[in-house]
């Protein structure tokens, strides 16, 4: 239940969707998803994705949801055998930065041209995602915010209350990775 409550009031599913919109708008529609989804905030975030295609008519297609791990050396592996095996693909939504920016430089090593070639968006909005090279396009997150709603969504469901859900703003910060302009 109290996992329910988290998902709930989460804002990956909200800012997940918000980057493929964005990405199906400009003409992409072979987005990979990169990242592990075994925990709630990571399958929320799958899911916007999952939502975002339905809603244009994309197929989806499961060779593009790919279980990246979140650490660099590992991520650029799994994002190399992907590349060799052949599967095309001209966008990319990583559930966070760190991954992204590793989907980044891999792309770059194999020469591949970001966002030319293939459109990069993370999630988070790390310090280091506005002075990657392209700029990094990512989700940024009221933290802060979000935190005291899912401790107040705990605190209530042990309480024995009826938790609302909670929708929370999310912010597509648009940089050079992504190859769509800020608006």
């Amino acid at each position: 239940h109290a996992e329910d409550a988290i998902r709930d009031c989460d804002v990956c599913l909200v800012g997940s969707e918000m980057c493929i919109r964005d990405r199906l708008e400009v003409g992409r529609r072979k987005i990979a998803f990169f990242g592990d989804i075994d925990n709630p905030e990571n399958a929320a975030r799958h899911e916007g994705y999952l939502r975002a295609l339905q809603e244009h008519d994309v197929p989806t297609n499961p060779e593009l949801e790919v279980n990246v791990p979140f650490d660099m050396q590992g991520a650029r592996e799994v994002i190399v055998d992907l590349l060799d095996s052949g599967i095309e693909l001209d966008a990319v939504v990583c559930i966070s930065d760190v991954i992204a920016l590793a989907a980044l430089s891999t792309f770059q090593d194999v020469g591949l041209r970001v966002p030319q070639d293939i459109a990069v968006v993370g999630y988070d909005d790390i310090k280091l995602a506005a002075y990657s090279s392209p700029t990094l396009t990512t989700v940024r997150q009221n933290i802060r915010h979000a935190g005291r709603i899912l401790v107040e969504s705990v605190l209530g469901l042990i309480s024995g209350e009826d938790v609302p859900d909670a929708t929370l703003s999310s912010e597509l910060i648009r940089r050079k990775s992504s190859g769509t302009p800020a608006k």
